[in-house]
């Protein structure tokens, strides 16, 4: 949202970063950013044990003006919380941001280089709650945690047209039908002879 601008009702879902920064806007006022993230998990099964659940979150700096140019900087110390409202890429807007909740939030430390990228976020908390709630999948927003003007904390996004840096999640879990046929296969296997046996039976 740039205030300079009046842009709380303009969606950019096409914008190259994932951010949270407060910075001077262009021709005046400042220039707000926070984003939302979600990941279709449907073809985990609901109630599925998660192992592991890890976001991996690519430095971005590829702005045309500084100093966003040059990376992360200031006190940007993030937060990716839980989203509770359902929102649409195409649509959604600084006013009809959805709610979210501290609930389960991962706090992402202020960076210590302007092209940190951010990895192994260890978001598996959330992802079992997705799984468990399969029809409260709203996703995340990323936030600066002190939106005050002068930091910037910037990622690449799923635009972004280098896509071995769009954000990725990675998720381990245990799939109970497969453990069970690892049982079955696993069940000792012996055998006994003679059949029919006389005076002396032989387990091998």
């Amino acid at each position: 949202y740039h205030d300079n601008y009046n842009t709380e009702n303009t969606n950019y879902d096409w914008a190259l970063q994932l951010a949270g920064y407060v910075i001077d806007g262009y021709s005046g006022g400042v220039n707000s950013n926070r984003g939302l993230l979600g990941f279709d998990l449907t073809s985990i099964p609901s109630g599925t044990q998660i192992m592991s659940a890890k976001l991996y979150l690519y430095a971005y700096y590829g702005y045309t003006t500084s100093p966003l140019s040059s990376g992360h900087y200031g006190n940007n110390s993030c937060y990716l919380k839980k989203v509770v409202q359902e929102w649409v890429e195409s649509a959604v807007t600084c006013n009809t941001q959805p709610n979210t909740t501290d609930i389960y939030q991962v706090i992402l430390p202020s960076s210590t280089d302007p092209h940190q990228d951010y990895l192994d976020i260890d978001v598996t908390t959330l992802v079992q709650f997705f799984i468990d709630n399969p029809n409260q999948n709203y996703g995340f927003k990323l936030g600066l945690v002190d939106e005050v003007l002068g930091n910037n904390l910037s990622f690449h996004s799923s635009d972004s047209q280098d896509l071995n840096k769009r954000p990725k999640l990675v998720v381990t879990y245990r799939d109970e039908a497969d453990i069970e046929n690892i049982k079955m296969d696993n069940r000792p296997s012996f055998q006994l002879f003679p059949n029919p046996v006389k005076q002396e039976l032989t387990i091998d």
